[in-house]
């Protein structure tokens, strides 16, 4: 299943919660578990070429059956995001390292979220679903026009004036960044802040997880990917042998690119966001599964 039919899935899923105003505890909690376990589902059935069948069915069938999840059960799927970044060979290594880092991210994260004792029930009664669910939409239309962007570029004629070759796909990057990598960080930002108050920690793990390679450290966490946004928004390179240097506002990022080494960062950018929103999307709704079956049971409150 291509990321452009996971996110359609993803959005149906977001979208059927509907609207819990004036409903009970009993009916949110059972539209919250619906919900979270068609995300789970879903995102198996998505990445089931990259995991063994046994490790997708000791966490598909205890949810069929509203049962409590196995010891580790986040460890035992996770790998499929890994391999699924392994099979992408024409983005190299270092985007299976980086996919690696993330569901570390991910899982650092979650055990210090899993010590909250707020009902996710009672946080979730003010969510706009509909809005949620546009949001992803939004995102699916704008991952389809920047991957044929980044087609057409590689697919095209080479341009004889090496700077307007790199302003272009520079121009095109920074339209992946707008369209797709904020927008992604944008609807995480809304979904974690959901049961996060603190927003700092959610910008930070966000951060950590979009980066490409690294996170550059300028008062707080910035991923590399927005490092190289701030260059070429602001035309922060020059030329250096065959490329350009470019460096962020604050000096703490310098990277050389030639055009092509441009071209290949911006695709991974844009399948490292598609990769990231399944992550956490899935990760956080496993997690929620298991406070909805083990600690939130509750009659009306």
């Amino acid at each position: 299943m291509d990321a452009g039919m996971r996110m359609s899935k993803l959005a149906d899923a977001v979208g059927n919660v509907g609207n819990l105003s004036g409903l009970g505890y009993a009916e949110i909690r059972k539209r919250l578990l619906d919900a979270v376990t068609g995300i789970t589902r879903n995102a198996l059935k998505s990445y089931r070429p990259f995991l063994n069948e046994s490790r997708i069915q000791s966490i598909a069938e205890p949810m069929e059956n509203r049962k409590r999840l196995p010891a580790g059960y986040r460890k035992k799927v996770n790998p499929m995001f890994v391999t699924r970044a392994r099979s992408c060979r024409e983005l190299g290594s270092p985007f299976e390292t980086s996919v690696v880092r993330s569901v570390r991210a991910m899982e650092e994260y979650l055990s210090v979220f899993k010590d909250s004792k707020t009902d996710p029930v009672l946080l979730v009664r003010s969510v706009d679903s509909t809005r949620m669910a546009g949001m992803l939409e939004t995102i699916l239309s704008n991952y389809a026009e920047a991957k044929d962007e980044l087609d057409s570029f590689i697919d095209g004629e080479k341009d004889e004036d090496p700077d307007r070759e790199f302003r272009n796909i520079a121009s095109i990057f920074n339209h992946v960044f707008e369209t797709v990598y904020r927008k992604v960080s944008d609807f995480l930002s809304a979904y974690l802040g959901i049961f996060d108050g603190n927003t700092g920690r959610v910008y930070n793990l966000l951060e950590k997880m979009l980066a490409a390679d690294r996170t550059v450290i300028s008062n707080g966490f910035r991923s590399d990917v927005r490092a190289v946004r701030n260059a070429v928004s602001h035309s922060i390179f020059e030329r250096k042998g065959d490329g350009y240097r470019l460096h962020d506002d604050p000096g703490k990022y310098s990277r050389e690119f030639t055009a092509e080494e441009l071209h290949i960062f911006a695709v991974r950018c844009l399948e490292k966001s598609a990769i990231v929103l399944d992550m956490v999307m899935a990760m956080m709704s496993m997690t929620l599964y298991h406070f909805l079956v083990t600690a939130y049971r509750g009659a009306e409150q």
